[in-house]
């Protein structure tokens, strides 16, 4: 009987001892996790900016139609256009690193001779549209031709976009123009008395807080809001004028902020043609002097990072918290190419 008890004391002292180390081993794990995770969140950090923003995309090519050697690739540029971070596979697009990820791939193949830009937004924010204007200008300097697709709508910041490019074809029922600047805000001091709060606000200067809501807008700031929406204008009026080949004074007349139809564009000189995606290849060609023309669209590939950023988004971050604060940032006040009804 001793025996049995001594027996069954060393027993369970074994499975005791198994079950701590696979406690030790789980927890190891789940370090060695979180290490991982850590260093492919921080990776962006640590590269060069240029590799970061590269690593962040990776594409694959998928045949579209057509045929031949000669390549036209179709790029998307869809939604508010934005140089914000995102933070997961399904957080708002940066639409300044996916273009110019994009553009940089297609940078590299020297089969791509024409990039179909397929526009379908409303503008946004002022920077991320001359990026993306800028990054046309480069692409056309390497010899490849750039056509724009405008499709339901490709409005202020979209149609910035489209300016520069070789030939602009849009649908019958496109919706672009809105050439202009915006910047939006509100006084909401009549709810804060309501209320019964109070904003207290200490400032290096009386401009210091310029557009806030929780008091009313001085004369002076107005003015100098006002010149900066000018000079804004201007730039985009120079740009539109020198894609289209126009002189500032006919865009002028058209820049109230108007929305136009394609047909409508088409007889401002806004865009060159109405038509389709077959309309759009065809012009392609001809820019080119080919017969045949393989169409072809990049692809995200989702990594192992990206998977890690979802899991750490959703673990690590507060969730529910986390996606209200990026919307409260997202929604704050800037001057914006953007058709905003």
């Amino acid at each position: 009987m001793a025996e049995y008890l001594v027996a069954e004391r060393r027993g369970r002292s074994v499975w005791f001892w198994l079950g701590i180390g696979a406690l030790i081993l789980v927890l190891l794990c789940s370090l060695g996790l979180n290490a991982l995770l850590g260093v492919f969140l921080v990776s962006g950090d640590l590269l060069a900016p240029e590799m970061a923003e590269e690593s962040a995309h990776v594409f694959r090519e998928r045949l579209v139609g057509g045929q031949g050697r000669d390549k036209l690739l179709i790029i998307p540029l869809e939604g508010m256009i934005s140089s914000g971070t995102s933070s997961g596979l399904w957080a708002r697009q940066n639409t300044v690193s996916d273009i110019r990820a994009r553009f940089k791939k297609a940078a590299r193949d020297k089969n791509i001779k024409a990039i179909l830009l397929v526009i379908d937004s409303p503008g946004g924010e002022i920077t991320a549209s001359d990026i993306i204007y800028n990054e046309i200008l480069q692409i056309r300097k390497s010899g490849k031709k750039v056509i724009a697709e405008l499709g339901d709508v490709a409005a202020s910041g979209a149609y910035y976009c489209a300016a520069p490019c070789d030939f602009i074809i849009a649908h019958p029922t496109t919706i672009t123009g809105s050439i202009g600047v915006i910047i939006k805000t509100a006084n909401i001091t009549g709810l804060y008395e309501k209320l019964g709060i109070e904003d207290v606000t200490i400032k290096s200067g009386p401009e210091k807080d310029i557009l806030s809501p929780t008091r009313p807008m001085t004369d002076e700031e107005r003015i100098i809001l006002q010149a900066i929406i000018n000079e804004m204008l201007d730039r985009f009026l120079l740009v539109v004028a020198e894609g289209r080949g126009l002189d500032e004074s006919e865009i002028e007349e058209i820049a109230g902020g108007n929305i136009y139809t394609g047909e409508q564009a088409l007889s401002l000189k806004l865009v060159d043609a109405i038509g389709y995606r077959e309309d759009a290849i065809d012009k392609a060609k001809e820019l080119l002097g080919v017969d045949k023309l393989k169409a072809v669209r990049y692809e995200r590939v989702y990594t192992l990072k990206d998977i890690l950023r979802v899991y750490s988004m959703r673990t690590l971050d507060g969730g529910v918290l986390s996606r209200l604060t990026e919307t409260l940032n997202d929604e704050g006040t800037r001057f914006l190419y953007l058709w905003n009804p």
